[in-house]
């Protein structure tokens, strides 16, 4: 599985038994020998990129920290995904 273009920023591990991975604007989800490919809503200002995964406690889901225009100068974004 590759990320044409985008360097890998964070990788999560969901209780359920799924694995994330993302990269840039792009999430793959792992589980049962298959990958899935999400990507983050587009915005009128630009796609966000993804800063950060953590698993949701007790469920098979991340929470996705991402980030348009940049960390400290542009909008912080919290998503969800399963």
């Amino acid at each position: 599985m590759a990320f044409k273009g985008a360097e890998v920023d964070a990788i999560a591990a969901a209780p359920g038994g799924r694995a994330w991975l993302a990269a840039g604007p792009y999430l793959r989800a792992y589980k049962g020998g298959k990958w899935r490919a999400a990507a983050l809503p587009r915005r009128p200002d630009g796609r966000p990129r993804v800063c950060a995964l953590t698993a949701v406690p007790g469920k098979d889901r991340v929470w996705v920290y991402a980030s348009v225009g940049g960390d400290v100068e542009g909008e912080n974004l919290i998503y969800e995904f399963s």
